[in-house]
């Protein structure tokens, strides 16, 4: 228990320790820290992990790899992973025993956003693929035939974020992808481009954004884990 605490504490560390960042619960599955970022905080916690990825002299930086520090004293690794499970930080340490590392499946819930590509029925349910802008695609299950039909209006038209619960799984080489989801509710997106919205951020004084270079790059290579 006194490391998980100690985990817990560093982990708060990384975000912030922002009142905003609280502790939302383990997953099961595999030993995973979940945090609820709430209102004004996410968009600091967002500044603080990219510059602990992309300012090694940065204060975030240096609570990073004291972070990996602990984990490797362990005998352990970690990633950081956003809602949407994109790798934002990795923690290299010593696997704690030399079994090759097997596939894992936890539940969860989240979003998935993409274009509408593909829509099949089966049975009393509806599959829906979605592709984001890198080209992955991801299948939904919807249940609800009229939330479907809505979605089969959007076939191939503009992007739609959809909220999912469900099964997510990991591959032994750490590459995580939806396993089998099903569709809460979803809502459309708008068609502005990222560099339309980085430059909004940009203009707004004290917020992080305005002080990296190229933060579009930033922003892809938190995506790509790169």
């Amino acid at each position: 228990m006194d490391k998980f605490v100690e985990y817990v504490r560093e982990f708060s560390a990384l975000l912030g320790n922002d009142p905003d960042v609280r502790f939302a619960g383990l997953v099961k599955g595999s030993a995973v820290l979940r945090a609820c970022v709430a209102g004004q905080a996410e968009s600091g916690v967002r500044v603080r992990l990219l510059q602990a990825k992309t300012l090694p002299d940065s204060p975030a930086a240096g609570q990073a790899q004291k972070f990996g520090r602990i984990l490797l004293r362990d005998g352990l690794r970690a990633e950081l992973l956003d809602r949407k499970n994109n790798k934002i930080l990795e923690f290299d340490g010593v696997v704690a025993s030399n079994e090759p590392a097997k596939e894992v499946i936890v539940q969860d819930s989240g979003t998935i956003d993409g274009i509408v590509v593909g829509i099949e029925g089966a049975d009393d349910t509806v599959h829906v693929r979605l592709r984001d802008m890198d080209g992955s695609e991801a299948r939904v299950i919807f249940r609800d035939l009229a939330q479907a039909r809505e979605m089969a209006r959007r076939f191939r038209g503009a992007p739609v974020r959809v909220h999912v619960h469900g099964t997510w799984k990991r591959s032994p080489d750490g590459v995580w992808a939806t396993n089998k989801v099903y569709a809460d509710h979803f809502e459309d997106l708008d068609e502005e481009s990222a560099l339309e919205v980085f430059e909004k951020l940009r203009s707004i004084p004290g917020n992080g954004w305005s002080d990296i270079e190229n933060p579009l790059d930033a922003w892809r290579s938190l995506r790509e884990g790169s």
